[in-house]
């Protein structure tokens, strides 16, 4: 089929043992280390995350799946260290990290159901749990959730992946 790397395993395996697969967040893998964050105000963060959701969803369509999900979002720009930690980006291009807003994380998320409206691939956006007094992400109390709920009651192409894990 043509590809190579993680994207091409994937459609390898699904081909050899009849898998089926759930792609969720950073899938495939980005060649660039960044933080995935659906509201950030920075641009080059923003691009960037919808690129990484532009790809998984198409794979999600090419190994047949009809959903992918991707974590919500946080306030802030944040950098990933070599080890996994997060941390906040104070020296971004933009100046000190701006705090993004709920209406945001909305704008993305109209645009991405708008965007992917009618490609049969489903995006699930999870919830999270609550960060720092200063960091927090998008969908992690309830007032949030059920504000989400409401917002895309109707949405054949955006819901809730609810994890309970993080409640």
């Amino acid at each position: 089929q043509g590809l190579e790397g993680a994207e091409g395993d994937v459609l390898s395996l699904q081909a050899e043992y009849g898998l089926n697969f759930l792609i969720h967040n950073y899938f495939p893998p980005a060649m660039e280390n960044f933080v995935m964050n659906i509201a950030s105000k920075d641009a080059d963060i923003k691009n960037s995350t919808i690129s990484q959701i532009d790809k998984a969803v198409a794979l999600t369509k090419r190994c047949g799946g009809d959903l992918y999900t991707v974590h919500p979002g946080y306030n802030r720009s944040l950098l990933r260290e070599k080890n996994g930690r997060f941390y906040e980006d104070l020296n971004s291009k933009n100046g000190h990290a701006q705090e993004s807003t709920k209406e945001d994380f909305y704008r993305i998320i109209d645009f991405l159901s708008s965007h992917h409206e009618g490609n049969g691939v489903r995006i699930g956006i999870e919830n999270f749990f609550p960060y720092f007094e200063n960091l927090r992400m998008f969908l992690d109390n309830a007032e949030d959730i059920f504000e989400f709920l409401d917002r895309y009651r109707a949405s054949h192409g955006i819901g809730l992946l609810l994890d309970f894990g993080h409640i």
